[in-house]
């Protein structure tokens, strides 16, 4: 009983954050001009544009949607991978945290890989981004690539160093994700 107790709410960090539509009502970074056309560069995945907005002095510490997410994190969340390389690269990149926790702990590498965004994977990996940090729930990215079925992202992931048997606060590894979300044959 205990057993399935715990796989039935076991998991709610893997949902993907919500990442819906502006809302007219919700306050966020987008009041100021700049903002939206900073926002409209990573959203079009112009790096070029999103490099030159940040020389011109765009808020890389603005929060996005309701959701609230830094740049970094909507770029990887979004599989904006050139818009996430530009502001990791950017001289304002100093101040990015690559592995800047969001809700329950997760990072932008933890959300590229259960949104199943490869290539965000692999721009966070080379940027340095902890492979196996894990969040509040103890679930490291590869986890969310596991239970999500994401085999690109998991294949970045290992190509980059992550530890195929790391398991999460449960004991749990990858493999037994895949498992038990029916992913194993994927």
């Amino acid at each position: 009983m205990a057993a399935a107790v715990r796989t039935a709410h076991r998991h709610p960090a893997a949902r993907p954050v919500a990442l819906s539509p502006m809302r007219s009502d919700t306050k966020t970074a987008m009041t100021k001009p700049r903002n939206r056309t900073f926002l409209a560069a990573i959203n079009s995945n112009d790096g070029a544009r999103v490099r030159q907005l940040i020389a011109e002095g765009a808020d890389i510490n603005a929060r996005f949607g309701p959701a609230r997410l830094p740049p970094a994190l909507h770029a990887a969340a979004e599989g904006r991978a050139e818009s996430l390389r530009a502001i990791l690269a950017s001289r304002a990149g100093v101040g990015v945290d690559v592995d800047e926790a969001y809700r329950f702990g997760q990072t932008a590498l933890s959300l590229a890989a259960v949104h199943g965004r490869a290539e965000c994977v692999r721009a966070l990996a080379e940027a340095g981004a902890d492979l196996g940090k894990p969040d509040d729930r103890g679930m490291a990215p590869i986890h969310y690539a596991a239970y999500k079925g994401a085999l690109a992202c998991l294949q970045a992931l290992l190509a980059a160093g992550a530890d195929v048997d790391q398991a999460d606060a449960e004991g749990s590894t990858p493999a037994i994700f895949a498992c038990k979300t029916g992913q194993a044959g994927s």
